[in-house]
């Protein structure tokens, strides 16, 4: 604990297809990306005021030893132009010292104007926790991928 703070810890911050959870409550995550492949012919075809979103799921874990509160989570992204979207608003994350881990699946669409690195800002109480970068590369279908 630096300084002697005790705060949560988010332990796990990734980027996947699917989660899958088990009746004990483990999580299995299907398919953990960092890069995702989108057909610039797409991004052609739709307007400006509906572009193509890509589908993908975050999953967060908080770990929480000797702490007991309710900080507020929220997740915004930004996009390589710096345009920030609010993904996940303001929700309370209620820890407990029985309760010391706390899992959020938080179902992410962004919209894809253009290739390049989109961030994923996870906030505790104002404070960001994490940034999680997913790429998006453009690129023909049936193309080689890198």
């Amino acid at each position: 604990m630096p300084d002697g703070i005790i705060t949560p810890y988010l332990s796990v911050a990734m980027f996947c297809e699917n989660v899958l959870e088990e009746k004990d409550n483990v999580l299995s995550a299907i398919r953990i990306v960092d890069r995702l492949y989108v057909d610039p012919d797409a991004l052609a075809e739709v307007d400006a005021k509906s572009p193509p979103h890509v589908q993908i799921v975050l999953l967060l874990k908080f770990i929480s030893v000797g702490y007991s509160g309710t900080p507020t989570l929220h997740v915004k992204s930004v996009a390589p132009n710096g345009k920030e979207s609010e993904l996940f608003g303001a929700t309370p994350l209620p820890f407990s010292l029985e309760k010391t881990g706390i899992q959020v699946r938080v179902n992410v669409a962004i919209a894809i104007k253009h290739g390049g690195w989109y961030w994923v800002d996870v906030y505790l109480d104002g404070e960001v926790a994490r940034r999680v970068p997913l790429q998006i590369v453009l690129q023909k279908a049936g193309s080689e991928q890198q």
